[in-house]
């Protein structure tokens, strides 16, 4: 583990950075904070940077860092991985806060590239709602014409007393047999 930086030399603001006496050592977390220009973001980079042990931008760099295993200089990967949780991360993890923020927040990219399916997922849901509710305004209106017929030709077919009498029953099955029809078609 990193306890602390003895030096480190042109990385960004951090021209000629000795260690101060009496500086406190890193924990396993650390918080780095500080006004805007003061080296919080170069300095996540440079941690990001020690997994791989090259510094992309800065040629001259230069440190020697004092870690649990020993002392620890350029050109050489770190043996511990290090993990930043920075802007970077956030954008290339999380991606942009926008608009109503959810309670559950997804990182990782496989997890945020499941994000997107569940997105398309929704909206396809959404669209094919949409599509049951149309549908449900069309069987509506073929409900009121078909009880349109049923009336019409109920007038125009009964007769005598009995059919009178039994019609409603026959027009019960008969509906029945036209829903029982329409749901195969669904």
């Amino acid at each position: 583990m990193i306890r602390h930086f003895d030096k480190i030399e042109n990385l960004g603001v951090f021209v000629k950075y000795a260690k101060p006496a009496g500086m406190i050592p890193f924990a396993k977390f650390n918080l780095i904070y500080g006004l805007n220009g003061s080296g919080k973001t170069t300095l996540s980079r440079f941690f990001l940077d020690l997994n791989t042990g090259t510094a992309d931008g800065f040629k001259d760099l230069k440190y020697k860092i004092t870690t649990e295993e020993g002392p620890f200089t350029q050109g050489k990967p770190y043996t511990r991985i290090i993990r930043v949780f920075n802007s970077e991360f956030v954008e290339a993890n999380i991606g942009e806060l926008e608009g109503k923020l959810n309670p559950i927040f997804v990182i990782g990219e496989e997890n945020k590239t499941l994000v997107g399916i569940v997105e398309q997922d929704e909206n396809a849901l959404e669209q094919t709602e949409s599509v049951l509710a149309e549908k449900a305004v069309e069987r509506g209106k073929l409900e009121k014409k078909e009880e349109k017929i049923f009336q019409t030709s109920r007038v125009k077919s009964l007769s005598t007393p009995w059919e009178q009498q039994h019609a409603p029953i026959a027009r019960t099955t008969l509906k029945l047999h036209l829903w029982h029809s329409r749901i195969q078609k669904l």
